[in-house]
Parts: structure tokens; sequence; C-alpha cells
């Protein structure tokens, strides 16, 4: 099984994401999922894992901070 290191930023941001209240975690972590796979995710809910992973792309991790803290009323 390979193991990846994720920098501190995307584990705070996997941790934000996975704290969210329900029913909003399922739909941010499906905005993220589809963002990652082409918007072709029709699959279980993504593991924190996976969702660490996609957000290493620096590209959606923006676009993933921008999103929340606009949701959750952030400056950013």
């Amino acid at each position: 099984m390979e193991r990846h290191v994720f920098t501190k930023r995307i584990q705070v941001l996997t941790e934000d994401l996975f704290s969210i209240d329900e029913p909003w975690r399922s739909r941010f972590l499906e905005l993220v999922a589809n963002e990652a796979k082409g918007w072709r995710w029709e699959e279980r809910p993504p593991t924190r894992e996976e969702v660490a992973t996609w957000l290493n792309d620096g590209e959606l991790h923006q676009k993933i901070t921008q999103i929340l803290n606009v949701w959750q009323n952030v400056d950013s």
C-alpha cells in the first residue's frame, strides 16, 4: 500500500471539509470528487486520503479553499 505525505495546508483543508455538518459535508466532498475526476464521480463518498490526494493539486486546493471561505463567510 502506498503512503502519501501531505503538507499541513492539505491536511487542514481536508479536516475542514470532513468537519462540516451534514448535509453540507457530502455536498462539498462530492464537489471535490467531481472537480478532481472531471465531473464523473458517481461512487461512494470519497475517503480522507482520496480527498487529500486530490487537494495536492494546487489549483484544486485554491478553488476549494475559496469556495469554502465564501460559504463560511471568511475573508481571504
